[in-house]
């Protein structure tokens, strides 16, 4: 009995010893396990910025002998844009070349933070939300996700809102086209919706921009990535291979790329079209990997 009495005491003083360091440990641990620290993504193979471009022997805009080069291996980006809402964007300016006549894509990869309080943020914006000119692509917020909100305007202003949807903090790839006649939606390389248009696109001298309409206002509050503007309308299954590649992709159909912002780690655009943006209130962050799923 005594013997018994000494082990349970011996036990007692060792929980008594150690139980707050073993309760601390364990609290640690599940906090890193929710930022994703043991997330096997956080140790994937990362490309380092400006690690794959597009070659254009001839020049920006030419569309003779263009090539990727560099590591164009779909390794994870080293980092992605972070957008803190009010007064954070990216602005690539007034580039004609980014006024595309009448056909037309636009991509993104996205993650948006349950705090957004503007109820269209604005992803990539040529004039389409404030300005009834242009394009636009943007999420809808409706207060517990998300939908996909596009603009074109070309014989008439179309409003396109997605009829799928996703959650807040998760990684999305999300697209439009105007191929002349449809405007349509991507989530997830999947079709999602198109409503009829017709005709060029009208433009007024606004400038393109990433995270915010052109007004500098319906900010975006969250992550983008691997931002691609096309002068053609990509097919569907273009579209699926793009998402399959994962936010690490790079662009199909070089000859009709205008301009890709890659957003790792700067604005640069890496379409060898020279369209290098500025940013307001922009930083980048290796640590994004907790909502993402490799397609």
């Amino acid at each position: 009995m005594h013997t018994r009495h000494s082990r349970a005491q011996s036990a007692m003083e060792y929980l008594s010893t150690y139980g707050w360091a073993i309760l601390i440990i364990a609290v640690v641990l599940v906090a890193l396990f929710s930022l994703g620290a043991f997330n096997g993504l956080a140790f994937a193979p990362r490309a380092p910025p400006g690690s794959c471009t597009v070659y254009r022997p001839y020049g920006p805009w030419s569309v003779d002998l263009i090539v990727l080069q560099g590591l164009c291996n779909v390794d994870l980006p080293q980092y992605v844009g972070v957008f803190s809402a009010a007064n954070s964007y990216v602005n690539i300016g007034s580039v004609s070349q980014l006024e595309v006549p009448s056909t037309l894509t636009v991509s993104a990869w996205v993650n948006g933070n349950p705090s957004q309080t503007n109820t269209n943020p604005s992803l990539v914006d040529k004039g389409g939300n404030c300005c009834n000119v242009g394009y636009g692509l943007f999420l809808h917020n409706t207060g517990s996700n998300f939908n996909v909100y596009a603009r074109v305007h070309a014989s008439s202003a179309t409003t396109l809102l997605s009829t799928g949807s996703f959650s807040y903090s998760t990684w999305n790839f999300v697209a439009m086209t105007y191929d002349g006649s449809y405007v349509s939606i991507y989530i997830n390389g999947a079709f999602d919706k198109q409503a009829s248009n017709s005709g060029g696109i009208s433009y007024g001298s606004y400038n393109s921009i990433i995270g915010a309409d052109s007004a500098l206002s319906e900010d975006f509050d969250g992550m983008i990535s691997n931002v691609q503007i096309y002068n053609a309308s990509l097919s569907a299954n273009e579209i699926q291979s793009l998402y399959a590649e994962g936010i690490g992709g790079a662009p199909l159909r070089l000859q009709n790329l205008a301009g890709w912002w890659p957003l790792n780690g700067n604005t640069n655009d890496t379409s060898g079209n020279n369209a290098n943006a500025i940013s307001s209130d922009l930083s980048f962050t290796s640590s994004w990997t907790s909502g993402y799923s490799t397609p």
